[in-house]
């Protein structure tokens, strides 16, 4: 986010400002005291540009990213995906794997949520 920052000549609250968040906010995320919640990663995404992470290649990548750039709550993603919240959070962590019965149901949810999701988050909408 510094380098962004930078190189769009840009100082901290300027920054601050595109993403909608504190400059207090924003500082404890360059300097590395905190991390940005699921609610603003998607402004995030917008400010750089890109996605900054690897392309998911897991199960729980892909999960992880689909709530990122459409700015899910775990428990909001449950539900669209009509899981139990405890379900979808151990999907998320890697620590299950879908069984027969909820499969179609992740299925349906990683379609409606990938289709736009083939790069970097998309700008705008859902």
């Amino acid at each position: 986010m510094r380098r962004k920052r930078n190189e769009s000549g840009l100082h901290r609250q300027q920054a601050a400002d595109r993403i909608a968040v504190s400059e207090w906010t924003y500082a404890n995320w360059e300097n590395g005291r905190t991390t940005p919640g699921i609610i603003v990663y998607r402004r995030i995404v917008e400010f750089l540009g890109y996605y900054p992470h690897t392309q998911p290649r897991t199960l729980s990548d892909r999960l992880r990213k689909i709530r990122r750039c459409h700015g899910l709550t775990s428990r909001q993603a449950a539900r669209l995906a009509d899981v139990n919240h405890e379900t979808f959070l151990k999907w998320e962590r890697g620590l299950w794997t879908p069984t027969v019965l909820t499969r179609e149901r992740l299925d349906q949810f990683l379609e409606r949520f990938e289709r736009d999701l083939t790069g970097d988050c998309p700008a705008t909408g859902r």
